[in-house]
């Protein structure tokens, strides 16, 4: 009986620190929103230093002219634009070529043709941009990426304050269509309430690297003077993102997460598509931070909710635990409305007034289904991506190793 008051009192322990760091990233999201405004452009000076950015290319992402066109109007005095594709026949050459003959004034360029230096496909893709790039600063942005005017400005600001190392951004995904799949719903979900949240809370309390690879800034000296090869260092490595994050992390607060966000447009995706999506995720980061990833069902709402009541129920003799749940299950479901709320009322006006990026509307009961089916969704995903080895990523299969290297398998 004293072991399981004592079990009781840790899982309790547990409980209170899962809620702790729910509120603490709601209350970041939230205070990123109070600072992400319009800013004034006058201190815009030449004495800025030059920016290069790589875009990797790789088929027809959603919304992918949007995106691209979205770096070639930022308000900045020099940078360059480097779009790199592994084969001239990629469906996104089209694109990239009609992006660059529009902002022909743009300092801006095509690579075609990777080099197969590894295993990783994104890094394959990006060496010769790397080698090519005139700047200091590298800015390694995902195709996918829709990024507002004035944001490389304020990125370049953050990364020249003493000793950040790295600017990142959070990725906020929108479902574009008018109409969009239940699949794309879920990735929304997931994407603007528990990584969200997660992602601010951990970045915010800046104890261990904790980056997406969706938008990253860093000198290119101060890489090299921890990885002398560069971007090659991780060619054989799927999780580039994190390592690339872990070798420029000197110290807390060697990371910044810039102070607004990055946009993520997904297209009408299959709920196959999104479980495999998350599927991908779990078994990149069962070898890339183990233990975060083991705990993760005890983080989301249902599993965190049981061990919460089961922890009191017994320290109490409290009878009707399923109240509690309940009440832990709606407090939770409003954290995650009001916080995707918050997200999407921080959408920049060049995407509201784009009917090619305006996200679908949701009524709130369209919301709560989406919600429930995402938190049911949550364990068995987790369950199948902890138990295997294999990812499909860029229409190709990969087998992860303990090391976090990978494999082709043809």
């Amino acid at each position: 009986m004293v072991f399981l008051e004592i079990f009781a009192w840790a899982v309790l322990t547990w409980y209170v620190f899962v809620i702790s760091l729910i509120i603490f990233g709601w209350i970041t999201i939230w205070f990123i929103k109070s600072k992400n405004r319009i800013h004034d452009e006058k201190d815009l000076t030449e004495a800025l230093p030059g920016v290069s950015i790589l875009r990797p290319l790789k088929g027809l992402d959603p919304r992918l002219y949007e995106c691209l066109e979205s770096t070639f109007v930022q308000k900045y005095p020099k940078f360059e634009i480097i779009l790199s594709v592994a084969d001239e026949t990629d469906p996104a050459v089209l694109v990239a070529k009609e992006v660059i003959k529009k902002y022909s004034k743009v300092d801006a360029r095509i690579i075609i043709g990777d080099e197969r230096i590894g295993q990783n496909p994104k890094i394959n893709n990006l060496i010769r941009s790397e080698r090519e790039a005139k700047y200091d600063i590298l800015w390694i942005l995902d195709s996918n990426i829709w990024i507002s005017q004035g944001c490389i400005k304020r990125s370049v600001k953050s990364l020249m304050t003493p000793g950040v190392q790295l600017v990142h951004h959070l990725p906020v995904c929108i479902a574009s269509s008018s109409r969009p799949s239940v699949g794309s719903c879920l990735d929304e979900m997931f994407l603007s309430t528990f990584h969200a949240r997660m992602y601010s809370a951990i970045n915010r309390i800046a104890v261990t690297p904790c980056v997406i690879g969706k938008s990253n800034l860093f000198r290119r000296i101060s890489l090299l003077s921890r990885a002398p090869k560069g971007l090659k260092e991780f060619s054989n490595y799927i999780a580039e993102d994190h390592l690339i994050a872990t070798t420029l992390w000197t110290r807390r607060k060697s990371h910044f997460m810039a102070a607004e966000y990055v946009w993520h447009p997904v297209d009408n995706i299959r709920i196959s598509d999104y479980i495999t999506r998350r599927i991908r995720w779990i078994r990149l980061r069962k070898y890339v931070v183990t233990v975060p990833t083991l705990v993760e069902p005890f983080t989301e709402s249902i599993l965190s909710g049981f061990l919460g009541v089961w922890s009191i129920s017994i320290l109490s003799n409290f009878r009707h635990a399923y109240i509690l749940w309940i009440i832990h299950m709606f407090v939770w479901m409003v954290m995650d409305y009001t916080q995707f709320n918050i997200l999407r009322s921080s959408l920049p006006s060049e995407i509201k007034d784009d009917s090619n990026l305006t996200p679908c509307c949701y009524n709130f009961f369209h919301w709560i289904c989406i919600w429930v089916l995402r938190e049911i969704l949550a364990f068995p995903i987790w369950v199948i991506g902890i138990s295997g080895s294999q990812i499909y990523w860029r229409n190709q299969t990969f087998t992860l190793r303990s090391d976090m290297t990978a494999q082709i398998v043809y």
